[in-house]
């Protein structure tokens, strides 16, 4: 069987992430990977809404002795939802949870505001034509993405297809 969701590993691999950096996982999906690449000296913040959501990255993140990740729970359709200070993140990674809010922009500008100068942020999401389930979802295409990225300041460095059903942009702030 084909593999819906793409690899975080080989995600990770794909991006410039350094050893000591500070990166925001905004949904949580590739917090443990981006902490092995980070290292000790590194920072994770994992973000999510649900309190169980970052128990289980919480746990794992034990296991593996990556002690470098720090979960916090975040309304990220807020303004400032993400409780971080402004310019504090090398990477903010938003990772497969546009398509689930109506509040897209908003996701965007949070992203940015955390977002070291120079720093990057990555948006992966699902190519809206093949998305499997998209009832009472908000998909959308990397055009737009693109768009609502470059009104709140930033500009496209990079784009790739992370798999069959998902694509990824790179924007420096």
């Amino acid at each position: 069987m084909e593999q819906i969701l793409f690899d975080a590993e080989k995600l990770v691999g794909k991006l410039e992430i350094q050893p000591g950096q500070t990166v925001a996982d905004l949904s949580g999906f590739i917090t443990l990977s981006c902490a092995k690449r980070v290292g000790a000296g590194g920072t994770v913040y994992a973000l999510d809404v649900l309190s169980e959501s970052l128990e289980v990255i919480a746990t794992k993140a034990r296991e593996q002795q990556l002690f470098n990740v720090k979960p916090i729970r975040a309304n990220l359709e807020k303004p400032n939802g993400s409780t971080l200070p402004d310019d504090s993140c090398d990477w903010v990674i938003v990772s497969n949870i546009l398509f689930q809010s109506d509040q897209q922009e908003i996701i965007i500008q949070e992203a940015t505001r955390i977002a070291k100068s120079k720093g990057n942020i990555v948006i992966i999401d699902w190519y809206p034509e093949k998305m499997i389930i998209a009832s009472g979802h908000y998909p959308v295409a990397s055009a737009q993405v693109k768009a609502m990225a470059e009104k709140c300041g930033v500009h496209a460095k990079t784009e790739f297809e992370c798999d069959p059903y998902h694509y990824a942009i790179v924007f420096e702030k």
